[in-house]
This record gives C-alpha cells, structure tokens and sequence, in this order.
C-alpha cells in the first residue's frame, strides 16, 4: 500500500485506523518512545 509510506501518525488518528494503521502507529510508539 503505497499510500503508508506519505502518511504521518497524525493523519491516522484524526480518522479510524485500519488495523494495519494500528500497527504501524503501535510501531511508531516504539520507536519514539512513546507509551500508547
């Protein structure tokens, strides 16, 4: 899906996230150390 790769955490939680969306936001947590 092209359309992950332009697409910031931000735009992903101001609508319903795909569970692959979950993921990567979960994904994204991890990596700047945020605790979900």
């Amino acid at each position: 899906n092209e359309d992950l790769d332009n697409i910031t955490p931000l735009e992903i939680m101001l609508k319903k996230p795909t569970r692959l969306e979950e993921v990567y936001l979960i994904l994204c947590r991890i990596e700047w150390g945020i605790s979900p």
